[in-house]
């Protein structure tokens, strides 16, 4: 007997073998359009779940990539990545221009695109010039995520990139721990705010000595 609840608030009385009737096994199915945004986010797991066993060098053979990476629409995070490249960097308008509409252009070849967008980052993110270091973790993160744009977008050319393990390298071995080193300095730092206000609380001591003195201590 079918186990579905009518509109009535009753049980249905079509018989049936498995659990549903055939008129509400089909009612059961979702529409069209969340079948195709669940396809869509399956589709987005599975490609991060890939890109990690390239990082983490779990991965035998490119081929394995192909069916997952073709096709693939990165359009959103080229864009995303260059206009955080204006914020961080402080490009031009018409620097962004240039990238923007290199990138949209449809008879340029994808190697130039994501060359471009690549290229320039490397010209004009400076991390070592930065003294603030939440700006310092943000642009590691910049080229963190132009990093896995372009393998992306490499993976889904359905050929051999001989450049892979260099990519993976300077991810796993130069990125990640920077990005760690950062984060860590940051964290002690605001934990060292945080101290001092403390200890303004409680020391009847003038502003100077605690902004310099025990600061520098801490």
């Amino acid at each position: 007997m079918c186990k579905a609840i009518t509109k009535s608030g009753k049980r249905c009385k079509i018989k049936s073998a498995n659990y549903f009737c055939h008129i509400h096994c089909n009612a059961l199915q979702p529409p069209i359009e969340e079948q195709k945004e669940l396809f869509v986010k399956q589709k987005e797991t599975e490609r991060e779940e890939m890109l990690q066993k390239i990082l983490n060098n779990h991965l035998q053979s490119q081929v394995e990539t192909w069916p997952l990476f073709e096709g693939i629409d990165l359009t959103s995070e080229a864009l995303g990545i260059i206009k955080r490249m204006q914020y961080l960097c402080n490009l031009s308008e018409e620097a962004v221009g240039v990238l923007t509409s290199n990138y949209l252009n449809e008879e340029q070849d994808g190697v130039t695109k994501y060359g471009l967008i690549r290229d320039t980052i490397s010209q004009t993110v400076k991390i070592g010039t930065t003294k603030d270091i939440l700006l310092k973790i943000q642009k590691v993160e910049l080229i963190r995520d132009a990093s896995l744009l372009y393998i992306k977008f490499a993976l889904s050319r359905g050929i051999y990139w001989q450049g892979l393990e260099v990519a993976r390298r300077f991810y796993i071995y130069k990125l990640i721990p920077t990005r760690e080193t950062y984060l860590n300095q940051y964290r002690e730092e605001q934990i060292n705010n945080l101290r001092v206000k403390e200890a303004k609380k409680y020391t009847p001591i003038c502003d100077d000595v605690c902004n310099y003195i025990i600061a520098k201590y801490l």
